[in-house]
């Protein structure tokens, strides 16, 4: 095995190429597919004493830096930036009334450094174009770590950790270079749907096969029970919201044999046994699903005496240890960070759905909208298992998801002309990632 640092190494020099070579691609600045890259990227870290300093909170901290001095204005912070910005608010004061004080406030700015990329973000999607670009770049960016990690998967075999392998249950399981292996199969159950989606609607090339392959390789062998649920709930959205298109021979055929495919890959090697275990297991005292229940069981008795501003940031772990943490963002909002906080939380989550449901109805552009809530409802599926706000990843996700609202018809002049695709194109809605 190589030493402890050559994860970071490795990590560091995927990330500044996969920056660079993006950069040239697209019509953001350096800075947009900086955060898009180094989100992930959250394993490269350094640690010193207590304290641990990821890459990707320095690059909320330069997000920070840029708003606070950028002449532009914030055009689109509107109210949805103003519902977290509040949310956040009340996590500092639940923190400041904590029984742990010190250590909630601590936690607590490690979830609120990454609002700036949260609002970058939305300030930066203004036209449709910019939409389909930033989907584009997540899809490139994510495949790209995807084959990475495959790639990684495979050598560790040989005795070459590059920190993306875990051992664990008589069994080797796909982290890849985000933090843990329950995000890093969400994540590829997003380029999975991203890519179904972009089959369906007539980019059925042989690229797309492959992957939609890789990622769905990379999902099984993350070992996740939430990526294989939302996998098969985004599945059943995109083919029920494109009822018309999925009804089609050819696209069937490569359907069906991409499932023969998929599964050979799933009876010949030694996922159906680890599949099994994570369904049977599901409630074991042992397993992190009993885990779970045991936390929310406490949490909702707790609730009944009548907190208002939450016990402070991440209360559950510090308690009882890392092991018990709330895995669902409602119970976490709810819990830690107080009822008012909660409701703030309920008031964006059903904006955002109910601006979907209308665009999807009336609008000649609503394949954005089809997979904008397909996206959605499987993020918001995920983190009632496993939560990601302390991630930059969930603040990059919700950004790009909640700026369809507030975007304009026309893009901006200046920047119309950078645009080939006719923005009035149904068909090609999303550009296909290269690989």
């Amino acid at each position: 095995m190589l030493n402890d640092q050559f994860p970071v190494i490795a990590g560091l020099i995927l990330l500044f190429l996969l920056s660079i070579y993006y950069y040239k691609r697209y019509h953001f600045s350096y800075l947009i597919i900086l955060v898009v890259v180094a989100s992930f990227f959250s394993k490269v870290e350094w640690k010193y004493l207590d304290m641990t300093l990821r890459f990707e909170r320095i690059i909320a901290i330069i997000v920070f830096i840029y708003l606070i001095f950028s002449r532009e204005k914030n055009e689109n912070l509107n109210i949805y930036g103003i519902l977290w910005i509040l949310i956040v608010i009340f996590a500092f004061i639940s923190s400041y009334q904590s029984d742990y004080f010190s250590i909630s406030l601590k936690k607590t700015f490690g979830v609120a450094v990454y609002i700036p990329i949260f609002l970058l973000i939305r300030n930066k999607i203004k036209s449709r174009d910019y939409y389909r670009e930033i989907i584009s770049l997540y899809q490139n960016v994510g495949i790209a770590v995807i084959n990475f990690s495959l790639l990684g998967y495979l050598i560790y075999f040989a005795g070459i950790d590059i920190g993306v392998t875990r051992y664990d249950l008589n069994a080797y399981w796909l982290e890849g270079p985000i933090a843990i292996a329950n995000i890093f199969g969400f994540v590829s159950s997003i380029i999975f749907l991203i890519t179904f989606h972009n089959i369906i609607n007539h980019h059925n090339s042989f690229e797309q096969k492959i992957i939609l392959l890789n990622s769905a390789i990379a999902i099984l062998l993350s070992y996740t029970r939430s990526a294989w649920l939302g996998t098969g709930v985004g599945i059943f959205l995109i083919l029920l919201l494109n009822i018309k298109k999925s009804l089609n021979i050819k696209l069937f055929t490569s359907i069906v044999l991409l499932f023969i495919a998929f599964s050979f890959i799933f009876i010949y090697t030694d996922l159906l046994r680890l599949f099994s275990y994570k369904i049977s297991n599901l409630t074991a005292i042992s397993d992190s699903g009993r885990g779970r229940f045991f936390v929310y069981e406490f949490i909702l008795n707790d609730l009944k005496s009548g907190l208002i501003l939450g016990r402070g940031t991440d209360y559950s772990t510090i308690l009882w240890g890392e092991n018990f943490y709330i895995s669902s963002i409602f119970l976490v909002v709810l819990y830690d960070w107080g009822k008012i906080a909660f409701v703030l939380l309920l008031l964006f989550f059903f904006i955002v759905f109910y601006k979907n449901f209308q665009k999807i109805s009336n609008n000649k552009y609503n394949e954005y909208y089809k997979l904008n809530f397909v996206l959605f409802t499987v993020i918001l599926i995920y983190n009632q298992i496993s939560t990601m706000h302390q991630l930059s990843i969930f603040w990059l996700h919700i950004g790009i998801l909640s700026s369809m609202y507030i975007i304009k018809k026309i893009p901006d002049e200046e920047n119309s002309d950078k645009f080939e695709e006719d923005t009035d194109s149904v068909e090609t809605i999303i550009y296909p990632a290269k690989i």
